[in-house]
Formats: structure tokens, C-alpha cells, sequence
């Protein structure tokens, strides 16, 4: 009779069977879905486990009345097997730190893409408020011509009036002159 610790648990095959029965094919098709180096250490944790199984088989065969021997090879096989589960928790733990990075870089670029677009979307107002400003510019100084024209047409016809005033004035006068000089010519004939 096998005297077994209550506390053993059987290991259980975590990998898919062992290495003898796939063929190259399907471990190259297995390469595909894991790495391979998640396969050579699965492998060989599959190994160990199997080898001290075969060892605590050996001893339970020999000597199954030595409880102390039996128990402590049930404790390796535990702690290789927490040793099994911290690797895996590790690289759970690894995996996810890296999913999490992925995504807080992915943020980070979209971000950093937003934070772009309004740049651009900034740069183009400005662009257009600058080339409207420069428009507005432009107009008003095309008014401020027309306008400055039109002051000179006025000023102009303003001047030109004033000189046809003068020179209307000038011609009353020399009227006037030549209508005195008649008169008195007159008058003096009549004193003759």
C-alpha cells in the first residue's frame, strides 16, 4: 500500500503531451500560436515534474513505510510547481505591463495625433485670419484712394470754379471801364 501526504496533489500536464509525440509539423504549426521559447520551458518544466514523479514512484516502491522520504519528495514536486506558477504569474504579469504600455502609448499617440490636429487646425485660422487681414488692408487702402480722388476731383472743380469766378469778375470789370470811358467821352462832346 502507497502511503500518500494528504496534501499531494498529482501534477497535472499543463503542456500539450510530450515532446516524443508531435511530429515536426504540428510543433512548427504550435510555433505559429506560442513562442518558442515558451515551449522549450514548458517542455522541460513537463520534464522535471515527470522525473521527480518517477523518483517519489521509486521510493514509494523501495521504502513504503518511510513517510519522511515520500513527504519530502511530495514537497519538491509543490514547490517546483509554485515555482512553475510564479514563472507563469510573471509572465502573465510581463504580458499585461506590456498590453498596458501598448495602450497608454496608443493613447498617448492619439493624443499627441489630436493635440497635432488642432495645431494645424490653429496655424490654418490663423493663416486665414492673417490673408483676411491683409484683405481688409488692401480695400481700405483701395477706399482710402478712391476717397483721396474724389477730395482731389472736388478740390479741383472747387479751384476751377473760383477762377472762372476771377476772371468773370476781371471781364465786369473792363465792361465797366469801357462803358466809363464811353460816358465820359459822351459827356465830354456834349460840353463841347
Amino acid at each position: 500500500m502507497h502511503l500518500i501526504h494528504p496534501g499531494f496533489q498529482r501534477p497535472k500536464a499543463k503542456v500539450h503531451k510530450d515532446r516524443e509525440n508531435f511530429s515536426k509539423g504540428q510543433l512548427s504549426s504550435l510555433n505559429g500560436r506560442y513562442s518558442l521559447e515558451d515551449l522549450k520551458s514548458s517542455f522541460a518544466a513537463r520534464d522535471r515534474e515527470l522525473n521527480q514523479q518517477k523518483k517519489l514512484d521509486r521510493v514509494r516502491q523501495k521504502k513504503p513505510g518511510d513517510r519522511h522520504q515520500i513527504f519530502w519528495h511530495c514537497l519538491k514536486i509543490k514547490k517546483e510547481r509554485k515555482k512553475e506558477r510564479k514563472k507563469e504569474r510573471k509572465k502573465e504579469r510581463k504580458k499585461e505591463r506590456k498590453k498596458e504600455r501598448k495602450k497608454e502609448r496608443k493613447k498617448e499617440r492619439k493624443k499627441e495625433r489630436k493635440k497635432e490636429k488642432e495645431r494645424k487646425k490653429e496655424r490654418k485660422k490663423e493663416q486665414r485670419n492673417k490673408e483676411r487681414k491683409k484683405e481688409r488692408k488692401k480695400e481700405r487702402k483701395k477706399e482710402r484712394k478712391k476717397e483721396r480722388k474724389k477730395e482731389r476731383k472736388k478740390e479741383r472743380k472747387k479751384e476751377r470754379k473760383k477762377e472762372r469766378k476771377k476772371e468773370r469778375k476781371k471781364e465786369r470789370k473792363k465792361e465797366r471801364k469801357k462803358e466809363r470811358k464811353k460816358e465820359r467821352k459822351k459827356e465830354r462832346k456834349k460840353i463841347k
